[in-house]
């Protein structure tokens, strides 16, 4: 059982996590970016890059214009995590996903 933080308070990340989906505000329009999936264990490859996401200081304290998206196998989201624009910046360096627009 993982604990996140997400907007507002903390959470348990649900067992259906199954992709994360990084999204950002940009001169005032929502951008969202490709999904990025965890083949073999959707959950523990949700958790596990959570968990370096918290190790490199890349979640945010609250309301951030930039936040990932947890989301279940159908798509419904389950918990939006703020990051900061370091987190934002790991992600994609790290997932290397790209804008859906």
């Amino acid at each position: 059982m993982m604990m996140l933080r997400t907007t507002g308070w903390q959470e348990t990340l649900q067992a259906t996590a199954h992709a994360l989906r990084p999204a950002r505000i940009v001169r005032d329009e929502l951008r969202h970016f490709t999904g990025i999936t965890f083949p073999g264990d959707p959950y523990e490859g949700c958790a596990r890059t959570l968990r370096l996401l918290q190790l490199v200081d890349g979640i945010a304290d609250g309301d951030a214009s930039q936040w990932v998206d947890v989301l279940a196998e159908n798509g419904d989201i389950l918990h939006e995590v703020p990051v900061t624009i370091k987190g934002f910046e790991y992600l994609r360096r790290t997932l290397k996903f790209v804008s859906e627009q």
